[in-house]
């Protein structure tokens, strides 16, 4: 695994939001007209498992998460699976660098939104399904629909083109 945004033969992009509508449309086609307002709570860090006070009517779900919505839960399976097979390395990566406190913060930046887009070698793809699958199931879905949402996943990561 890499944190580099440079692409290569053996990376491969996973675009979070294209594979949470993609879950979505498997999962619940009947939710996609509410898919872009939940993106948007995402983006602003206003979802159930974000951490924010949220108590959408409803029932729990998994660990105590009130999902009310597949598109809400499948961005719960698919962030936590990033953080999973990534954040090893990302952890290991600043554990290296100390120079990263002593930098200036710029006067006037603009909030991070957060990527939107993750850069995976092309072995850990699988990890990535196991961890959808795994934590899918954790959060309440069947062994079915959390194979589906793993399997969502897994077809919207772009890969890079043959080069012949």
């Amino acid at each position: 695994m890499r944190l580099s945004d440079a692409p290569s033969a053996d990376t491969a992009t996973l675009p979070i939001e294209q594979a949470a509508r993609e879950a979505t449309r498997r999962l619940a086609p009947a939710e996609l007209a509410l898919f872009d307002d939940i993106t948007v709570a995402w983006r602003h860090g206003r979802l159930a498992y974000q951490g924010r006070p949220h108590r959408p009517v409803g029932g729990t779900v998994g660990f105590g998460l009130d999902f009310t919505l597949i598109g809400e839960l499948a961005y719960a399976v698919i962030c936590t699976a990033v953080g999973e097979v990534l954040g090893p390395l990302a952890n290991d990566r600043v554990r290296r660098r100390t120079w990263w406190r002593r930098r200036a913060r710029p006067e006037a930046a603009e909030p991070s939104v957060g990527r939107r887009e993750v850069t995976l070698r092309q072995s850990d793809v699988e990890l990535l399904w196991a961890a959808c699958r795994r934590h899918g199931v954790a959060l309440g879905l069947s062994e079915g629909q959390a194979e589906l949402l793993a399997d969502a996943v897994r077809d919207a990561i772009r890969r890079p083109r043959d080069p012949s």
